[in-house]
């Protein structure tokens, strides 16, 4: 099948690179509210999942967010910081599941940014990072 505008195909890197800067904005903002407004009560719901340290668990999970996302936004180590990214991910589908959410956003946002992280496994890093493709 013929493409509609043929001339955007040389720019197809930076579908790459808006990907990756929106998960890396979703997974910074989401740790600076775990660690910042959220922490009482993601820290409440690790309790009820029975970790041996909630606090610690929260503000773990808390920086590796914040870090995860700053690496993204850069293109630092893209494809690895992405299979962080879905554990990080996976790890906020229970955390926000039950009576009421934490972060107010539904499971299949959850998993649609578990696709997209997959994607930037396969794709890279896109324009206007740090790592390059070797």
């Amino acid at each position: 099948m013929l493409n509609f505008f043929p001339e955007l195909l040389p720019f197809g890197l930076i579908s790459a690179t808006i990907i990756r800067i929106v998960v890396g904005s979703v997974l910074f903002y989401f740790g600076i509210l775990s660690i910042s407004t959220k922490k009482e009560i993601v820290s409440e719901r690790l309790n009820n999942f029975k970790y041996p340290a909630p606090k610690f668990f929260t503000f773990l999970i808390s920086i590796i967010g914040i870090i995860t996302g700053s690496f993204l936004i850069a293109g630092f180590a893209t494809q690895i910081v992405a299979i962080i990214a879905i554990y990080l991910f996976l790890n906020l589908i229970f955390i926000d599941s039950g009576e009421k959410n934490i972060f107010g956003q539904t499971k299949l946002f959850y998993i649609s940014m578990i696709l997209i992280s997959i994607t930037l496994i396969f794709s890279g890093a896109g324009f206007w990072a740090i790592d390059l493709p070797l």
